[in-house]
Order: C-alpha cells, then sequence, then structure tokens
C-alpha cells in the first residue's frame, strides 16, 4: 500500500490534533510543561520496527473497538521511560533501575491520556464512533516479544515520535497501526475529498 501526499497530510493533520490534546492533558496531569512533537508518518515492516530495539524495553498494547477494530501499540525504550517517570513521580534523576506497580500505575495512566488523544483525534476527524481500552503496559525481554504482538511480515502505519519534560522524555515513541485499520481510513479520506 502506498500513501499519496494528500493522505499523508491529512494523517500528519490527526496526529496534530492529538499531539495538542495529549500535550494539554499530561501537563495538567503533572503541572509542568509537556512538548511532543510532530510525528513522523511511514509505512514499514514489523521487522524494520523491531531493528530499532536491541535490548529490553516497555511496551504498552491499547485496543480499538467500535467502527474499526484493532491495536494501537507503543514501544518504548527501557531508558527513556525510567528517566520520564522520575520526573512524573517527582523522583530523583538516575534513582529508578525498574518500575513498581505504583510507577507502573502512573505510566500507564500516561499512556492512557496520550492514546485516548490520538483516538478522539481520529474519532472526530473521520466522525466514526471509537471506543479505546485502559492500555496494558508490559515489559519485553527481546524483540520476538514486540514480533509476536506486532506480526511479522506485518506491514503497519508507524507514528514515531517523542514527549519530553524538563529535560527529559521518551525519545522513541512508536504508535502502530494494521494495514487493515489503515486501509478503512484511507476509504474515508477519499470520500471525505469526493464530498
Amino acid at each position: 500500500m502506498d500513501l499519496t501526499n494528500a493522505d499523508l497530510d491529512a494523517l500528519k493533520e490527526i496526529a496534530s490534533i492529538g499531539s495538542g490534546n495529549a500535550t494539554t492533558s499530561l501537563s495538567k496531569m503533572i503541572n509542568a510543561p509537556i512538548d511532543i512533537s510532530m510525528p513522523e508518518i511511514h509505512f514499514d515492516t514489523c521487522e524494520n520496527v523491531i531493528s530499532e530495539f536491541s535490548d529490553s524495553g516497555y511496551l504498552a498494547l491499547a485496543e480499538m473497538f467500535g467502527d474499526i477494530a484493532g491495536k494501537i501499540i507503543f514501544l518504548f525504550n527501557r531508558k527513556d521511560v525510567l528517566r520520564f517517570v522520575e520526573v512524573l513521580m517527582v523522583k530523583e534523576k538516575g534513582t529508578l533501575e525498574n518500575l513498581n506497580d505504583v510507577e507502573k500505575l502512573a505510566f500507564e495512566e500516561v499512556i492512557n491520556i496520550v492514546s485516548g488523544a490520538y483516538m478522539n483525534a481520529l474519532a472526530d476527524f473521520f466522525e466514526i464512533r471509537l471506543l479505546p481500552s485502559h492500555p496494558e503496559f508490559l515489559n519485553f525481554f527481546d524483540t520476538t516479544d514486540i514480533a509476536k504482538m506486532i506480526g511479522r511480515g506485518q506491514k503497519v502505519l508507524v507514528l514515531k515520535s517523542q514527549f519530553m519534560s524538563n529535560e527529559e522524555g521518551i525519545n522513541n515513541m512508536y504508535l502502530i497501526f494494521n494495514e487493515k485499520n489503515l486501509e478503512f481510513l484511507l476509504n474515508i479520506i477519499e470520500m471525505k475529498r469526493a464530498s
């Protein structure tokens, strides 16, 4: 599947709205400025996404229900998450080596806000009904865990972004949509252009 410039422009508009909504909500949550970059958007394979991760990290899965069903998958480098949670929980830099249950719940809420912001942007733009699940937050210990979640050989739409607070942040946040859901969304874009 190829994306036209018009398709990319529409997807960038949605991403911009989602990023803006997430920035506002997260800033209120932690009472500190948050900056979320405009995502890089490209079509890629499971294998290429996996190649960005050489060691263990964190994976969050949010299910989508409604007019389209599927998954948004977030992938994070372990070090980035630990440093961001230190800011989130007002801890001294470099003191976290692992996340306890309370810290995991706090970061899950961050992902819940971000996934909800992007799903709301999708739903509003496409005038469809989307119901997000609460994200499931998991450790992954090698790239086979990512491959199982995405599916080897699966082509996906990748939104690669970063968000920062107090100079600490997530440098590589991946939101992943599978080809079936992307095709559904692109068909709606075409219908909106034609109307």
